[in-house]
Order: structure tokens, then sequence, then C-alpha cells
């Protein structure tokens, strides 16, 4: 109970019972509904893969230094909101390093900046690199 006693000037007196606590139905209803909500948001989060396509696909690769990034959930964050950019194939976070990259064709490098840094995070600086001429050099 949030309040148990009443205090006044004459000492403690015993807080009135109003009828107890919720009827029995509502308690159940209650938590069922609660139930119901854990296990969707279990359900969404299992589905979600952690790369979006394979990285045999090629294409040009770009290296964001993301400050700000201290959790795992950090790092998921930001990798759902670069995997939802245009032309976006994978897209590899490293929390310790503070980096991420992706990986794509056709990518909009101020458009993967700001979705960034909509969620609060902070680009310092952005690598592009042609993967296609870095396999060239080899």
């Amino acid at each position: 109970m949030s309040l148990d006693y009443i205090f006044t000037a004459g000492g403690v007196l015993a807080a009135p019972v109003m009828g107890g606590m919720l009827p029995g139905f509502v308690k159940t209803v209650s938590a069922l509904v609660l139930l119901a909500v854990l296990i969707r948001g279990v359900w969404r989060t299992s589905r979600r893969p952690i790369q979006t396509l394979s990285s045999q696909q090629g294409g040009p690769t770009v290296t964001l230094s993301i400050s700000g990034m201290t959790c795992n959930h950090c790092v998921q964050s930001i990798h759902r909101a670069l995997s939802e950019g245009t032309g976006v194939h994978s897209v590899r976070l490293d929390l310790k390093g503070g980096k991420a990259v992706v990986e794509g064709k056709s990518l909009d490098i101020p458009a993967l900046r700001r979705s960034v840094e909509k969620l609060g995070y902070t680009v310092d600086m952005v690598d592009e690199q042609n993967e296609t001429s870095t396999k060239k050099e080899e």
C-alpha cells in the first residue's frame, strides 16, 4: 500500500480501508494485457536481424565515427536507424571503437549522418571507401 498510516497530531492512526484492493477480474485482465505487451515486445525484437543483408553484395563502404555510444541499446538504436537508410545493404557497429561501417549502393551520407544525430549522438568523422577499388588494389 502506498500509505499505511495517516500521521496526525495525536499519534499514528491506521488508514481507513476503502473496499480493499481491485476486484479479482480487474487484476486478471491487467495481468493478461501486461503479458501480451511483453510477449509482443520480445517477439518484435527477436525478429530483427543484426545484419540486414550479407556483406557479399559489395558496394561502397562508409565508416562513421560516432561519439556517445555507451551500451548495447545505443548500438541497436543506431543500427536500426542506419539500416533504414536508402541503399544500405549491411551495418556493422563497434561499441568500443565508436565506429559504424555502412555498406551499400547509392548511400546518402548526409542522410545517414542526420539519422544518427537525430537520435542524439554525434558523428565526428565520415570516411568513404569504394570497396571495388579496394579489391582491385589487393
